[in-house]
């Protein structure tokens, strides 16, 4: 009969869950800082599909001066080249 128990005990320890400890104001910050975007320009030689550095997410300037509304993280990455350009208030 120890036998059982002992068996018993061990699967339930094995089967409880410990849930990670989540800080909400992280959360939030983070899900604010995936609504952030800003607009920018596309100053290529043709228009260009462009996978986003950070959130890998695609972006299509359909010609050169396109402008899109792009996650500000992806922006702060292209702005960095010859060919993006941020551009409004944003």
């Amino acid at each position: 009969m120890q036998l059982f128990s002992t068996n018993r005990n061990r699967l339930r320890e094995a089967l409880v869950f410990q849930a990670p400890e989540i800080n909400p104001h992280a959360f939030v910050q983070r899900l604010l800082a995936q609504e952030q975007t800003v607009d920018v320009a596309y100053f290529g030689a043709a228009g260009a599909s462009i996978r986003g550095p950070v959130t890998q997410r695609m972006y299509d300037f359909v010609e050169s001066g396109a402008i899109l509304r792009i996650d500000r993280r992806d922006a702060d990455v292209l702005v960095r080249t010859r060919d993006f350009k941020r551009v409004g208030t944003g």
